[in-house]
């Protein structure tokens, strides 16, 4: 250290004066490593846009348009009441609806991004580009058909309504495939998936 500033000092090798740079490239650099190669839809720069990736930069656009209108945002979101009123697109729009709310909600929002990026990029690299978008698809479409269906027919005890938004239930049912698939897989932290 030299006045504040690291320095590099050459190493000596044994009597044979100082070893040149060329042979320890990278000594004092730091970089992260390259991300790997993937199927995507198309290119961004040098990212890979597939379908996981896809959902999780909607997800992050939509903080942004949370900070501007959180009414619009959440006229995405699922809610059974309103997708039996004829708004259907809530069918599939709810897992990209994800607002920072709540107490740390952004700090969650984020977790959940992320272990929705890792968790999603392994089913999608295991099960292929198209069939994980259907897999997607029908994960997302099929529930919250079922539960308006549901709720359209509880009118014996009175009617109630459900609603859904954001990647974490996504996230979750994939990490299930992810475990059944994976048994030995370990996770953050080296912790067991399953």
């Amino acid at each position: 250290v030299h006045h504040g500033r690291l320095t590099a000092v050459p190493a000596v090798r044994a009597g044979r004066g100082p070893v040149a740079s060329a042979s320890m490239p990278g000594r004092y650099d730091f970089s992260l490593p390259e991300p790997p190669p993937r199927d995507g839809w198309f290119r961004l720069g040098t990212l890979d846009v597939t379908t996981t990736a896809l959902l999780v930069g909607l997800s992050i656009v939509s903080w942004f348009v949370y900070a501007i209108s959180p009414n619009l945002l959440f006229k995405g979101a699922f809610v059974s009441d309103l997708v039996a009123d004829g708004e259907i697109w809530r069918l599939v729009t709810y897992p990209v609806v994800n607002p920072p709310v709540g107490n740390l909600g952004f700090l969650w929002a984020v977790i959940g991004l992320v272990f929705f990026w890792w968790v999603g990029h392994h089913i999608e690299e295991q099960a292929g580009r198209k069939p994980y978008t259907v897999l997607v698809l029908a994960m997302t479409v099929l529930p919250a058909l079922v539960v308006t269906l549901i709720g359209l027919t509880n009118d014996v005890s009175g009617r109630w309504s459900a609603g859904s938004y954001g990647l974490v239930p996504l996230a979750l049912a994939f990490l299930v495939v992810f475990a059944l698939d994976n048994p030995q897989a370990r996770g953050f932290f080296n912790l067991p998936v399953w």
